[in-house]
Order: C-alpha cells, then sequence, then structure tokens
C-alpha cells in the first residue's frame, strides 16, 4: 500500500493540473485554447490567432491585436489575400494589458458561440470558393480599452488610422477586397465608419453588422454626417443581423431604418 499511495500522489496532482487547464477558463488565450481544442490535448497551448502588443496606432487607441494569417500566406509571402476588420463589441473591452485581450473570443457570446474569432479558434476557418478556387482571409481584429460614447470611442478617424496601419504592415492585404464586421458597440463603430462618408464606404468591398444599437436619426449622427446616402452612394453591400436577444434595447427597427436608408437613397441593396 506505501508503493502505491508513494506514486498516486504524482499521478494525481498532475491530473488535477491538467483538469484545472482544460476546465477552468482564464483571461490568458492560452489557458482558453485549452477549452477549444479539448479533442486535441497535446497541442492545446497554440492558437490560430497569434496575439500582438504594443501597437502604436491611433494614439493609443487599438494598444494590441489578434492577428490571423492563412498558412499558405506563411509559406509564400507574396501572395494576396481579401481582409476581414473584425471589431469587437462593448463585453470585450480590454483590460490594458495582455490578459484581456481573449475577451473579444467571448465578444457577445459564449465560447461556443457565433463571433468570428471563436468560430476560427474553433477550426470553422472562413473560406470562399470564387471560380473554383478557395480563398482564405487575413483577419485582424484589434482591441481597444475605452467606449464611453459620445466622449470617449475609437472613432472613424481612429479606424481610418487602424486600416492603414494594416495595409503598411501587412503588403499581402488586397486593398480592393476589404471587409468589416462588428458586434453591438463594434457594430455601431462600423455603421459610424462606413456612413460618415463616401470615401471611407468605398476602401471596403462589404460590411457586416450584428446587434447595431446606433439609430439613424439621432442628433449625433446628423451633427456628424452620419448618413446612410453614404452608403448608398459607395454601392457598398451591407448585411445587418439583429437577434430577438437584442429586442429589449436595440429592436430591429434600428438596422430596419439604414436599410430603408440605403435603398430611398439607389444604395447596393442591403441584406
Amino acid at each position: 500500500m506505501a508503493k502505491l499511495t508513494g506514486w498516486l500522489w504524482p499521478v494525481l496532482i498532475i491530473s488535477g493540473i491538467f483538469i484545472y487547464l482544460i476546465f477552468v477558463p482564464k483571461d490568458d488565450c492560452d489557458c482558453i485554447k485549452s477549452v477549444v481544442n479539448i479533442e486535441s490535448p497535446f497541442n492545446f497551448f497554440e492558437m490560430k490567432f497569434k496575439k500582438i502588443d504594443g501597437l502604436q496606432v491611433a494614439d493609443g487607441r487599438f494598444p494590441r491585436m489578434l492577428e490571423y494569417i492563412p498558412e499558405s500566406g506563411r509559406i509564400d509571402t507574396t501572395k494576396k489575400f481579401p481582409f476581414i476588420l473584425y471589431i469587437h463589441g462593448y463585453g470585450a473591452l480590454g483590460t490594458r494589458n495582455m490578459k484581456g485581450i481573449c475577451r473579444i473570443l467571448y465578444d457577445g457570446t459564449s465560447f461556443d458561440g457565433g463571433s468570428l474569432p471563436a468560430n476560427l479558434e474553433w477550426g470553422n476557418v472562413p473560406v470562399v470558393k470564387v471560380n473554383g478556387k478557395d480563398e482564405e482571409f487575413i483577419i485582424l481584429a484589434p482591441q481597444y480599452d475605452d467606449y464611453m460614447f459620445p466622449t470617449n470611442f475609437p472613432d472613424s478617424k481612429d479606424i481610418d488610422e487602424f486600416i492603414d496601419y494594416a495595409l503598411k504592415h501587412y503588403p499581402q492585404i488586397d486593398s480592393t477586397r476589404m471587409y468589416m464586421t462588428g458586434i453591438s458597440a463594434g457594430a455601431n463603430m462600423v455603421l459610424e465608419y462606413i456612413a460618415s462618408s463616401e470615401a471611407r464606404a468605398a476602401r471596403f468591398a462589404g460590411a457586416g453588422i450584428s446587434s447595431l444599437c446606433s439609430y439613424r436619426f439621432t442628433d449625433w449622427n446628423k451633427e456628424h454626417g452620419i448618413l446612410a446616402e453614404n452608403i448608398a452612394k459607395a454601392k457598398l453591400p451591407v448585411w445587418f443581423i439583429q437577434s430577438i436577444e437584442d429586442d429589449k434595447d436595440c429592436p430591429p427597427v434600428i438596422p430596419q431604418e439604414w436599410v430603408d436608408g440605403i435603398n430611398e437613397n439607389g444604395g447596393y441593396p442591403p441584406r
């Protein structure tokens, strides 16, 4: 019995540590990865996204981000890829350090939910077939630490600066095939950006907006030129998604106002 006790304790300790890593999510991405990749425990410290810290972008508005580059892009650095800019919601606000960056993975959902970053970590890598060819995407998900509308939040100028940063530091991005998407507060920022000017809307080939909370006819939008006409003039395809769970604070009438405005001004018919 003494011999059994001698080797049993180390086994129990090691097993406890392993179970802790697997089943207790942390703010640190690597530990959360163990939950995502539970079917491959020998690889659970490897994320598909790369964590980037210390960004000097937009006066510190975006101090860190998650970066995804397809494997084929790491092999052939001259290959061009379409680009997705993902802007997270209020629930994924940063904690002013790297420990909070994995909040982006939970963004607006449980970890097994539907946000783009979480889906990618689960292995649902976005691939689109075009003319018989599989197209993969470079995906950047910057994190911001502050969202206090209307006084302290990343605005269209800040997003412009991030896009310029991305094009400079990722020459593989095809600037004619850029897409942006966001959820909740991120949806508000996407909408503000593409509605702030025709030129800004024209930078992108499409936009996806989930759980929008920005009414079209607010005084703030009018004063800052946030207009459906700008989206319409750029002929930008936009897909609005609103959940039934959004009804209380952000009802479907909000995106419907923008859909109507784009249609009234002859824009590309939104979904």
